[in-house]
């Protein structure tokens, strides 16, 4: 199985760059994401995950995402809902979100989709933004 690279290089800030790696059983998303495709990035992140786990037991996921749409919004359910469906089947999956100190609407939306998704989203908080999805 490969490993999954979007917007390596940053090039449009519209989506975030999303790193999801087989054998180190990790991946970050980070960045902004209100791309008008946003529905299908998500799409082929919950693809990668649902073929990951045919394979593996255990996976980590960060993000670092500082800004997002309502579509992207969606997307990133997707992305927690499918966590959540694999968590129910026995597979293990750790999910951390990099926050700003001061970005108390951030941190209530990410609430939000923890709750509506059902799992677990560790957030840090650091007023240092080299920190935020490193």
């Amino acid at each position: 199985m490969n490993d999954l690279l979007i917007n390596k290089n940053n090039k449009n800030v519209q989506i975030p760059q999303i790193t999801l790696l087989f054998d180190e059983k990790r991946g970050n998303i980070y960045g902004e994401s209100y791309h008008i495709t946003a529905c299908q990035l998500y799409k082929e992140v919950t693809t990668w995950i649902d073929e990951f786990f045919e394979f593996n037991q255990d996976l980590s996921l960060t993000f670092g995402i500082t800004y997002f749409d309502t579509a992207s919004s969606k997307g990133i359910y997707e992305v927690l809902n499918t966590l959540k469906k694999w968590q129910m089947k026995g597979k293990k999956t750790s999910i951390v979100w990099y926050i700003a100190d001061s970005d108390d609407d951030l941190l209530e939306e990410i609430d939000e989709l923890a709750e509506n998704a059902g799992v677990h989203i560790s957030t840090i908080l650091s007023d240092k933004s080299q920190l935020i999805a490193s």
